[in-house]
């Protein structure tokens, strides 16, 4: 991906970023659409795993390098979506590489 592409996407999740601290509590608004859509969003993940992991790791290393406050918000939506082990496992690498992305960037 070429950095001008880069940039482009860094400057939309900005603005997304932007626009949903300025809507409100963005927790509060992500937490309430998982309440509603909960039963579809764990039916997908049980379908297709491996790609509801990585859009979720996508998701959560997208907001920690961001520095968007909703990191309980999407630990909690792990462990209704994933179950125990995978809530456990999956946003402390997405952290750890949204935190390391923040570091070399």
């Amino acid at each position: 991906m070429g950095t001008r592409r880069l940039l482009l996407l860094a400057v939309i999740l900005l603005l997304a970023a932007v626009a949903l601290y300025r809507a409100g509590d963005a927790g509060a608004w992500l937490f309430a659409q998982l309440k509603v859509h909960q039963v579809q969003v764990a039916a997908f993940a049980e379908r297709e795993p491996w790609l509801a992991g990585a859009a979720y790791a996508a998701l959560f290393v997208a907001a920690t390098s961001l520095s968007v406050p909703v990191a309980t918000v999407l630990t909690i939506g792990a462990g209704a979506v994933f179950g125990f082990a995978e809530a456990l496992v999956l946003p402390v690498l997405a952290g750890a590489t949204g935190a390391t992305l923040v570091m070399l960037l």
